[in-house]
């Protein structure tokens, strides 16, 4: 019934949508609550295009969606198959995937990553500091290059390195999203067609696979039990996919499902508010205290930032209260001395398991910055291999290890004491959190 509603509320897009996707109730009631969004703002943006963002779902090349949302098909194919109807799908063997459990063995791997690259290594960051470990970072991929051109046989290295300039864009912005949605959506089409071997990763090196291995491997491969999925999110320039997919993982978690989310900066949208108050699944949500919030004892207006934190922390756990749900959504703030904590993901464990099955990886916090103004990236993997779903777990348990669940109590401590002034700001700036 939520899909014959969704479909007649909506316009002839949305039902040629719903027909790629039967049997999907859930993700019909959430198209049908874009659908609603995207009518109330159309004054606002005449402008442009909504449906823009639709472009890779209307495609006729598409595949459809021929299994239920909750069952998996006898062929083997998970249950989130939906997801390869909005990116390409990459299928791999469990034991090529590693998950790291700190910073530094990530900061090490990257160096090894780059000492024996031989093509090419490309990076992308916020901005490169000036550290003593920054500077170990740039020596390596100075030495690395030096030794690539003083080699008997020199090699073809290119290194490349993105950073941020100004979080925007000018001059004429509307031509500027609709070339910026164009070239996105390009590349997203056409590796969707050639399912090729990802390499838009934030960091790789050439000591990974590479496709002529892959090709001389020929049978001897073993069948994927992985399946990795790149998300990304530009709102700005019309281009929704995180979001879509967020949206649908928690509005299709069902009864008895567990989700893990974690965020440095706890700020969620409405949408994701209300989904994870309105819906069935239990909910743990690890955010950070503000002796772990990176602006914690910053000078000026900005130390106050970790107080506006913590009034959106307690309004939401106010409404957790009101609506008597403090068993099924948890709240727990992450404390360790001498750290910050900027850690997102997303964990979903299905009803009856104790271990989860996918995973987010990726730059979205969760919040109104991450999903309408910031250019985001994630990747989805989802796994039928019980090894990897333990590596998994054990990494979702080392993050809350560090945690204690929020209660009443936790807001009246002194160091949770909120001014006035920052209650009074908090709702004006909120949404460029």
């Amino acid at each position: 019934m939520a899909a014959a509603a969704a479909a007649a509320a909506g316009p002839v897009l949305w039902r040629r949508l719903l027909g790629l996707l039967p049997g999907r109730p859930g993700l019909a009631a959430l198209l049908g609550r874009l659908s609603d969004r995207l009518g109330r703002n159309r004054d606002r943006r005449r402008r442009r295009s909504p449906w823009l963002l639709l472009a890779p779902l209307l495609s006729p090349t598409v595949p459809q969606v021929t299994s239920p949302p909750c069952c998996l098909c006898p062929e083997g194919v998970h249950r989130f198959q939906w997801i390869r109807n909005l990116v390409p799908e990459f299928g791999v063997c469990s034991s090529h995937v590693r998950v790291l459990s700190s910073p530094a063995e990530f900061f090490e791997l990257m160096k090894g990553q780059i000492k024996v690259a031989k093509r090419r290594v490309v990076m992308a960051s916020l901005y490169l500091g000036t550290g003593p470990l920054e500077q170990e970072l740039v020596d390596c991929l100075e030495s690395t290059l030096e030794k690539s051109l003083q080699a008997k046989f020199p090699s073809d290295l290119k290194v490349s390195i993105l950073l941020d300039f100004t979080r925007g864009s000018r001059g004429d912005r509307a031509a500027y999203c609709r070339a910026a949605n164009k070239r996105v959506m390009d590349v997203i089409n056409s590796a969707k067609a050639r399912q090729q071997v990802l390499h838009a990763q934030t960091f790789h090196g050439d000591s990974l696979l590479t496709q002529e291995d892959a090709a001389a491997a020929g049978d001897r491969r073993p069948a994927p039990d992985t399946w990795i999925y790149p998300l990304i999110q530009m709102k700005p320039f019309e281009i929704q996919i995180d979001e879509i997919v967020t949206e649908t993982l928690l509005t299709e978690a069902e009864r008895g499902a567990k989700v893990y989310l974690t965020t440095g900066y706890f700020n969620l949208t409405q949408a994701y508010m209300d989904l994870v108050l309105g819906t069935r699944a239990e909910y743990q949500i690890l955010l950070a205290s503000p002796e772990v919030n990176g602006f914690f004892g910053a000078k000026g207006v900005a130390g106050a930032i970790p107080a506006a934190y913590v009034h959106i922390e307690r309004q939401f756990y106010g409404e957790v209260c009101s609506l008597g749900q403090q068993e099924r959504v948890r709240l727990q703030e992450y404390w360790r001395r001498g750290w910050t904590f900027h850690a997102k993901g997303l964990w979903l464990y299905l009803a009856g398991s104790s271990l989860p099955c996918l995973t987010l990886i990726g730059s979205p916090n969760f919040g109104y910055r991450s999903v309408h103004r910031d250019l985001e990236a994630q990747i989805a993997i989802v796994t039928e291999s019980r090894a990897l779903q333990q590596q998994l777990h054990q990494e979702q348990e080392q993050l809350y290890l560090c945690s204690g669940v929020v209660s009443s109590a936790t807001f009246e401590q002194p160091s949770r004491q909120v001014k006035l002034w920052v209650k009074m700001v908090t709702p004006l700036i909120k949404n460029f959190f």
